[in-house]
């Protein structure tokens, strides 16, 4: 069964390369039946040609023979079950999505599998690929899916590190692009700017854009929503004054990274991977909270719900992490940076120092 009034992400295999575990997804908004049929019904065909889902548009007759079928579970052989289990949590990393972002930043074109790297996995890695959190279909020539049926709405994955890129979207993504490289300390001139210009000043779509760019990333593998995952998070701990004037902005964005860290793997903020020159060796992520963190604790005319979503935040990041934002960690190259000059001198240079010395005695 699919619940109504709510975002879900698609996911399902590719039946020419099974033996590759690759697959595809797409968005699917429920909030209005496109053929205003109660049920809604939405009907999904695999085009080989293109090697994606075509949706496809039906009759009333039509309509009546597929909702036959689904009520004699005809497609459930093909689908996962939708997984209830983590429904609140799929809720939690979705709150700010809604259709009219979905659609401004998907676009079906008929394009190919963004990932060309091919993985050979043996028998019971196909199977566990097949069965991942029990969320991804089995390959089926029709899919058809209902208020009423199964669906394939994912919210348990991992991000990892050693996990092959099995995954490719469907669908082009078209993230906002953000301006790069900002010359200034304080960048809330710059998040006011994109606010009006890209977002309508609804501050709930670049927070829907961080949770979208990340669920391309934790389930379809998406390495550009990892970009745009970091250079939201980048410009939004990075931006002192504007957590006064957008005090919405932040207790949602902070409730958005609370529910996304239970999603990254524990070893996050020790893996190298993780890390970048930019931020002095340490993780990305530890960098900007930490600067987040000294924003809130440096204003004075802040609003007390970011200062509890932080705190929140904070314990998260303890528990699963055992990551401190209040503990600095201190890297070789910073060592050195604080540490105090030597020089060496000369003898005759010795000599004037002494003199200098005596002379400032007397």
């Amino acid at each position: 069964m699919i619940p109504t009034t709510v975002i879900h992400h698609i996911t399902y295999l590719l039946p020419q390369h099974q033996q590759l575990a690759m697959s595809q997804s797409f968005w699917l908004c429920t909030e209005h039946s496109r053929l205003g049929y109660t049920p809604a019904l939405y009907v999904y065909r695999y085009d080989p040609q293109i090697e994606s889902v075509r949706e496809i548009i039906v009759g009333s007759t039509e309509y009546n023979n597929y909702y036959s079928d689904v009520q004699h579970m005809q497609y459930d052989s093909g689908l996962a079950p939708y997984p209830y289990h983590t429904y609140q949590q799929w809720l939690a990393l979705t709150s700010c999505i809604d259709q009219h972002l979905v659609t401004r930043l998907q676009s079906h074109t008929e394009s190919a599998p963004v990932s060309t790297t091919k993985y050979k996995l043996s028998d019971k890695q196909l199977t566990a690929a097949s069965q991942r959190n029990n969320t991804e279909s089995q390959p089926n020539q029709i899919a058809v899916a209902t208020t009423s049926s199964s669906s394939t709405s994912s919210t348990t994955s991992k991000i990892t590190q050693k996990q092959p890129p099995t995954s490719s979207t469907s669908t082009t993504i078209h993230f906002t692009p953000l301006p790069q490289k900002i010359p200034t300390f304080d960048k809330t001139p710059t998040l006011i700017q994109l606010l009006q210009q890209s977002y309508n000043n609804n501050y709930k779509h670049l927070l829907g854009e961080l949770q979208f760019s990340f669920i391309e990333l934790l389930i379809s593998y998406n390495l550009t929503g990892l970009e745009q995952w970091r250079n939201i998070i980048e410009l939004l701990c990075s931006s002192d004054s504007a957590i006064e004037v957008y005090p919405q902005l932040y207790i949602q964005f902070l409730s958005t990274l609370t529910a996304q860290l239970p999603h990254l793997p524990i070893d996050y903020f020790t893996d190298p991977l993780s890390s970048g020159l930019e931020t002095k060796n340490l993780n990305f992520l530890q960098h900007y909270l930490q600067a987040l963190d000294s924003i809130v604790r440096d204003t004075q005319n802040i609003d007390r719900r970011v200062v509890e979503g932080m705190m929140k935040l904070k314990v998260v990041l303890e528990k699963r992490f055992k990551l401190m934002l209040d503990v600095v960690v201190v890297g070789e190259d910073d060592e050195d940076e604080h540490q105090p000059t030597v020089v060496e001198l000369s003898d005759e240079q010795m000599k004037m120092v002494e003199a200098a010395e005596k002379g400032g005695g007397k």
